[in-house]
């Protein structure tokens, strides 16, 4: 016979009840154990430390054991535990319960060991002799960050085990009571629910094969019958929508991955929802699926996890904006709790914001650095003419002078201007060549025609040392003049006297190789990646030297030939400054 709906329904809710009652039970059982246990331990904690602080001049002081012994029993009574003063080694000082003479050392106790690792430690033992469990808790007792020893405080845990037994015995009644209240509930419901699902089972069987044409329209009044038309309609609407989501989410899928910007959505935990293409570019995501992974594994970064928490406290849109050191980019994070519709979601996007950073500092670091080579020579102006109309003017030796001198600051001010101009010119791209074949064995005569009397007037030799014949280059002479006159005066200013600048021209696979190198002060490790940069001045020594704007200018000068420049230094061993330009491989005339 067949089995009846009734009792598919009694028996599995009876045998859920019973076991969730006694699931409870045994919960509650363990759960009372430990609440018990772990406010014991606080306890004893407690009563140990205060020990500690009582015994801590006599463990100090090495006071006789016997003196140590009354303390400790007299804590032991007061207490109603059993006290242990254990030393450093192990050894049994004192005992309320035991001679210590007769103990072994009980320095490999767990709580002790416990105790060594965490200052404080406990463990739960049967006692053999006894015939019940002990608790047991140890806790180090120092001076100064000196180990005196160890306090060791045990009590048995027999109260704990005639509650726990009352409050099975009392569970126990409530089993019954309750499986039987839940089976009666259960017949009850069984007997209400049976008679409708008969008829459901009737009305599935006419509907075989169901589609839209085959869905009844009949006018039953019962709710089962009702209930199973509602579904078939439910059924077909509920594809509909799975179909229009899916086509959404296709379309959302697709923006998000075309983004320029990094999205990432989470649930409230954290744990990444989903991720698009730039967002796992940006954080340098190597996992080959991140969805499921949280914010901090992917992203590396604590701030993302911070700004979810102020977003999740706050409810509002938060922005941070951070570095990311394994890539140097700096990062816009905006994070948005999620809408009505999705109140447990948050949406991040992130924005690469290197560049607006980069063109930040480097604007702030322009001012600074031009209100710097400014205040200078017009603070030295200002000091000169003052001291002219001071009345040194009616000294014509000095005021020729001073005058002299406002000529050289004024001369330096033009320059810093003129070398500012040619930069602006140089960075915002409006460097006019005049590309022409240049001979460059006389393009190096030239320059040592200019600058070998500057140089012999610091004991310093300026050499050539090329090929006898060396082939054509596109250039703009002049141009390509000023690289190596700011290459050659930075060789003069930084060697010593008696040293020597070679100037050098090397033929490579599709470019002419020149160089400048001197055996001078040298440049600096860190310094080095630094020398093409605005206003960089490696000798800080020297500061005075120059506008710190040369080399810059020669790099960009170089850079519109379609060449490269870079320098190679060790300090105390001089600079080697290298620069590349192209041959000529177009039909251009001499100059």
């Amino acid at each position: 016979m067949k089995r009846s709906i009734r009792w598919r329904i009694i028996i599995p809710f009876g045998i859920l009840i019973l076991a969730v009652v006694t699931f409870l039970g045994f919960y509650s059982a363990n759960f009372v154990r430990q609440t018990y246990i772990n406010n014991l331990q606080d306890k004893l904690k407690s009563n140990n430390q205060l020990i500690c602080d009582a015994l801590k001049a006599d463990l100090k002081n090495n006071n006789p054991q016997d003196l140590i012994a009354d303390k400790v029993q007299y804590w032991a009574n007061l207490l109603s535990a059993r006290t242990t003063i254990i030393a450093p080694d192990g050894l049994v000082l004192a005992d309320s319960h035991e001679d210590p003479k007769s103990m072994v050392n009980h320095l490999d106790r767990p709580e002790v060991q416990a105790a060594i690792i965490e200052d404080q430690g406990h463990s739960i033992r049967f006692s053999h002799t006894l015939g019940y469990e002990m608790l047991y808790t140890a806790t180090t007792c120092e001076d100064d960050g000196n180990l005196l020893g160890y306090v060791r405080l045990s009590i048995p845990l027999t109260e704990v085990q005639q509650r726990i037994a009352q409050l099975q015995r009392v569970w126990s009644g409530v089993v019954v009571l309750v499986s039987m209240l839940a089976t009666s509930l259960a017949v009850l419901i069984a007997l209400q629910i049976a008679k409708p699902l008969r008829q459901l089972t009737k009305a599935s069987r006419d509907l075989i094969d169901i589609d839209e044409s085959t869905i009844s329209t009949g006018s039953s009044k019962d709710e089962i019958f009702q209930l199973t038309q509602t579904f078939n309609h439910m059924a077909l609407s509920i594809n509909q929508k799975l179909s229009d989501l899916e086509t959404e989410r296709a379309k959302l899928s697709t923006i998000l991955q075309e983004m320029s910007d990094g999205v990432i959505i989470t649930d409230r935990q954290g744990t990444i929802q989903l991720i698009n293409k730039a967002a796992i570019n940006l954080f340098k995501v190597s996992q080959a699926e991140p969805t499921g992974l949280t914010l901090i594994e992917v992203t590396r970064q604590h701030q993302i996890v911070e700004l979810l928490e102020s977003c999740s406290k706050n409810n509002k849109t938060q922005k941070v904006s951070f570095e990311i050191l394994k890539t140097k980019l700096f990062v816009q994070a905006i994070a948005s709790p999620g809408s009505d519709a999705m109140p447990s979601l948050f949406l991040f996007i992130f924005h690469d914001i290197t560049q607006e950073r980069k063109s930040e500092l480097t604007r702030r670091d322009f001012i600074s650095n031009v209100s710097h080579e400014l205040r200078q020579p017009l603070a030295a102006i200002k000091l000169l003419s003052e001291t002219l109309l001071d009345g040194a003017f009616d000294d014509s030796t000095s005021a020729k002078h001073f005058l002299q001198q406002i000529d050289n600051e004024v001369d330096s001010l033009n320059n810093l201007v003129n070398e500012l101009l040619e930069l602006s010119r140089a960075e915002a791209g409006h460097i006019n060549l005049e590309l022409r074949a240049v001979n460059s064995l006389d393009l190096l005569e030239k320059i040592h025609e200019r600058l070998h009397l500057l140089a012999e007037q610091d004991n310093i030799n300026l050499v050539i040392d090329c090929p006898a014949v060396l082939p054509l280059i596109k250039a703009d002479k002049l141009r390509l003049e000023q690289v190596f006159l700011n290459l050659v005066h930075n060789a003069i200013k930084f060697s010593h006297p008696g040293g020597e600048i070679l100037m050098k021209a090397e033929v490579g696979d599709t470019e002419l190789i020149f160089s400048v190198h001197d055996d001078g002060i040298g440049i600096s490790e860190e310094d080095l990646p630094l020398v093409f940069e605005r206003f960089f001045k490696a000798d800080r020594s020297r500061s005075g030297v120059g506008t710190g704007l040369g080399l810059s200018v020669a790099r960009y000068m170089v850079e519109a030939h379609g060449g490269k420049i870079w320098a190679e230094s060790r300090q105390g061993m001089g600079s080697t400054f290298f620069f590349t330009i192209p041959f000529l491989n177009s039909p251009l005339t001499l100059p």
